[in-house]
């Protein structure tokens, strides 16, 4: 059975200035909650509550990445080549440790289904936006000059984009969920369609 009181916030974005009240009846076994209201958070100072004013990030939702995530290549022209063969790397690792569906804990603010997302995964996407951002802000010439160089041939990338975000359970703690997997293709060499989304 749910702690009676059970306080959660709800996806209402940075700064949000409401929490999200399920009602405890609701939650007995595990079970869905369907009636809620939201509070403004005035109304609960007293229980000292402090919300997180930050984007939610792969870190926070994987914190155990960390060291990997730091040793990743920068997001920068130069470091496209080592981008890439990163990449590579990741995405034949990521290709045998696949993330699964599992159900979500609902009175915890998940889904009903919450897709986890293997570590390798994780690191990929991260890999695959910096090359993204790089393509897209950078001048054709410079980046295919620089692949020439480098003799890399691929034409394209594709790889799983997530968002994250966070809920709140007052007495329980602060929870991290990640969104279903949207697949992205980058081509790297032409500005037409240079990136999109399936």
């Amino acid at each position: 059975m749910a702690r009676r009181g059970a306080l959660a916030t709800a996806a209402l974005g940075v700064g949000a200035a409401a929490i999200l009240v399920i009602s405890p009846a609701l939650m007995v076994n595990g079970g869905a909650a369907h009636a809620v209201e939201f509070k403004p958070l005035a109304e609960f100072q007293s229980l000292r509550y402090t919300p997180k004013m930050t984007p939610d990030t792969v870190l926070d939702y994987r914190p155990r990445i960390t060291r990997k995530y730091k040793s990743l290549p920068p997001r920068s022209l130069k470091s496209l080549p080592q981008l890439i063969r990163t990449f590579r790397q990741l995405k034949t690792v990521a290709a045998k440790r696949r993330g699964r569906w599992v159900s979500g804990m609902t009175n915890l603010g998940a889904n009903t289904r919450e897709y986890r997302p293997s570590d390798a995964e994780l690191l990929l996407y991260v890999v695959g936006t910096r090359i993204h951002r790089v393509v897209r802000r950078g001048s054709l010439g410079a980046i295919n000059s620089t692949l020439v160089e480098e003799g890399i041939k691929l034409e394209r990338i594709t790889y799983n984009r997530f968002n994250f975000r966070h809920a709140d359970v007052i007495g329980a703690g602060r929870y991290f969920y990640c969104s279903p997997p949207k697949q992205v293709v980058v081509n790297l060499r032409t500005r037409l369609d240079a990136s999109r989304q399936k």
